[in-house]
């Protein structure tokens, strides 16, 4: 992903926090929401645009799961993420460090395979979907 010229401007900063404070993988949607009400004059697309801005340079991670809206994460560190299909909620992989370490190299490993081939890799997802606890206990 290739960083694009930006600013931390007073708008970006509000966002940010924001996005923070949600911690729960949250939509444009979501953000927007909560960003209005700080600074009500805030537009959709500028708070989509700022989202994407700061995902290309390194300050949030932007995640786009198959056949849903895009979420984004203040969590930059190499992680992954469940979707729960019925509530539409994303948390954090609860993964061990040791696991995530040896699902890396694994994946390091069929990337040379494809870069073998004639494929050049520029990244990958891994998705983990399917039924909450919260919503299998109901």
């Amino acid at each position: 992903m290739e960083k694009v010229p930006m600013r931390i401007t007073y708008q970006r900063k509000i966002i940010l926090e924001e996005l923070k404070n949600l911690g729960n993988h949250p939509t444009v949607d979501e953000v927007y929401m909560v960003v209005k009400k700080r600074l009500p004059k805030i537009s959709m697309s500028t708070v989509y645009r700022s989202l994407e801005v700061l995902s290309k340079n390194g300050f949030i991670k932007k995640i786009e799961p198959v056949d849903t809206q895009k979420r984004f994460d203040d969590n930059t560190s190499t992680h992954y993420h469940f979707y729960c299909k019925n509530c539409e909620k994303m948390k954090d992989a609860p993964l061990k460090p040791e696991m995530v370490k040896k699902l890396e190299k694994e994946i390091g490993a069929i990337e040379k395979i494809m870069e073998g081939n004639g494929y050049k890799v520029d990244g990958y997802t891994l998705e983990f979907f399917g039924t909450c606890k919260s919503c299998e206990q109901k």
